[in-house]
């Protein structure tokens, strides 16, 4: 069961909730990483534009702010092992 096990140990309901709100809140897919020099599982932060467009137009532009801040904090792709941008 996904979330349940890591390194062949039974984690507490604590960590497991965790990686499976971690799991559910990212967009994961395979990339090549310069850095590593091999294909690497590139991870990025879940948004959904659907989402942020219908919140944006029902406060009458107000949530554009919190929509550029997300988009500036969590830039795209990233390398799961190194961290860099892919």
């Amino acid at each position: 069961m996904f979330g349940l096990y890591k390194n062949d140990r039974r984690l507490n309901t604590k960590e497991g909730f965790k990686n499976l709100l971690q799991a559910i809140a990212q967009q994961e897919s395979s990339k090549y990483c310069r850095n590593c020099q091999d294909d690497v599982v590139a991870v990025r932060p879940y948004q959904s534009r659907i989402k942020n467009l219908v919140l944006t137009i029902l406060t009458l532009g107000i949530w554009s702010t919190v929509w550029l801040y997300q988009c500036a904090k969590y830039p795209g792709w990233r390398c799961h092992h190194c961290g860099d941008k892919l």
